[in-house]
């Protein structure tokens, strides 16, 4: 339970921005422009999640400026 949390964690605080439930004081603001992307989280050497942001296709960030936008 505790590896899950942590790739959760590592994630959360990787995006320098608020959106949906994940809130943050110190970004409170959305930002589609550098964060508008999935975090991928793998196991790496001993067994510690390994963050990787990819950004979503273009076809999906049309939409979803156009419903941020709606």
């Amino acid at each position: 339970m505790c590896l899950p949390a942590a790739a959760m964690l590592g994630a959360m605080s990787m995006r320098t921005e608020s959106r949906g439930g994940h809130t943050r004081s110190d970004y409170p603001e959305r930002d589609d422009e550098n964060w508008l992307a999935n975090i991928h989280v793998s196991m790496g050497a001993g067994g510690m999640p390994v963050h990787e942001r990819v950004p979503i296709s273009d076809k999906l960030r049309e939409a979803a400026t156009r419903h941020a936008n709606a």
